[in-house]
Formats: C-alpha cells, sequence, structure tokens
C-alpha cells in the first residue's frame, strides 16, 4: 500500500468517527429537546388549570397535549433506529479500512495492532448477505453512475443495554406514561 493511499485511509477513518460522534452527539441533544417538551406541555397544562378558564377546557388539551407528546417521543424512537444504522454502516467501513492498513492482528497480518478477537462483531452473515444482495440491485441499476450506492433507509433497533437502547428505553417510557394520561383523560371525559 502506497503512502498517500494508507494516507487517505486514515483520513477517511477520522472522518467516519467524526460522523459517529455528531451523530451521537445530536441523539442526545434531541433527548433533552423532547424531554424539554414533555415538561414544557406538563408546565402549560398546569398554567392553564390555574385558570378559571383553563379548568373548563383541560379535559380537552390533556389528550390534545399527550398526542403531541407521543409524536415526539415516536419521532426520538426513529431518530435513535435510524442513527443505530447510520453507526453500523459506517463502523464496518472503518473496520474495513482498519482490515486495509494492516491494523488487524490474525493470522494473515501477525504485525497488527488491533487483536481479531478485540474487534467489534462485523455484519451477521444474514444482514451482510442482505445488504450486499441490494446494494449490487441498486449497483446495477446505476451502473451509468459508476458508484455503488448505499443502503441509508433503513431502522435498526440498538443493542441492548447501549446508550442508544437506554435512550428508546427513556422514549418509550415517555410514550407509555403519554398513553397512559390519554387513556385516563378519554376515560374522565365519557363520565
Amino acid at each position: 500500500m502506497t503512502t498517500q493511499n494508507a494516507e487517505n485511509y486514515r483520513f477517511f477513518i477520522e472522518t467516519e468517527w467524526k460522523d459517529i460522534h455528531h451523530s451521537r452527539i445530536q441523539e442526545w441533544s434531541a433527548l433533552g429537546l423532547i424531554a424539554a417538551i414533555h415538561i414544557g406541555l406538563i408546565q402549560l397544562l398546569k398554567l392553564i388549570n390555574e385558570t378559571d378558564f383553563g379548568k373548563n377546557q383541560l379535559d380537552f388539551l390533556t389528550p390534545i397535549f399527550c398526542i403531541i407528546a407521543l409524536v415526539f417521543s415516536i419521532l426520538g424512537i426513529l431518530m435513535v433506529c435510524r442513527h443505530r444504522r447510520l453507526m453500523w454502516i459506517k463502523l464496518n467501513w472503518i473496520f474495513e479500512a482498519e482490515e486495509k492498513l494492516g491494523l488487524i492482528k490474525d493470522s494473515k497480518n501477525p504485525n497488527g495492532i488491533i487483536p481479531e478477537s478485540y474487534r467489534m462483531k462485523k455484519y451477521s452473515s444474514n444482514e451482510y448477505k442482505e445488504l450486499i444482495n441490494k446494494e449490487k440491485e441498486l449497483e446495477s441499476e446505476s451502473d451509468s453512475n459508476n458508484y455503488k450506492k448505499t443502503i441509508w433507509n433503513k431502522l435498526m433497533w440498538p443493542r441492548r443495554l447501549s446508550t442508544s437502547w437506554l435512550m428508546a428505553m427513556i422514549y418509550i417510557i415517555f410514550g407509555i406514561i403519554n398513553s397512559m394520561i390519554l387513556i385516563f383523560s378519554f376515560f374522565s371525559i365519557f363520565e
């Protein structure tokens, strides 16, 4: 491998890691924003309840506010799953670049610095075959473009006990609370 190619791979790895970190920052920012929206809607309902006019409207406004909060919770889960897919694709690209640079220590490359057993698992065989087959289909459809397309529009559930999974669980808890309040508010309307 030439020095220029090696430098390109190093730059590629650095850029992909920056992109992964940027998406993580977006996830945490969105979690804070959605939590603030939930708190803001609760405080708004509390303020409305303190007015004479608002007490009459509370049964009508509570379900509307719950639906708004529920929509934001669902958007949060979708964003986490979308970013998980992005991270999954980019990490596999990083692993391939590390292999090209000779960083992985295995039987083919005993001088590598990262033991093969310490690497994260790449695609499962079924997921990898599915990804490659879809990309080959897209590539054959767009031979005139002379570039390989990557499938970005798929969602992926986060690994258990990861920070992305924790965020998804928080969104689910928000959704459960919103749903329970929504159900109880409908029962109170019909009483």
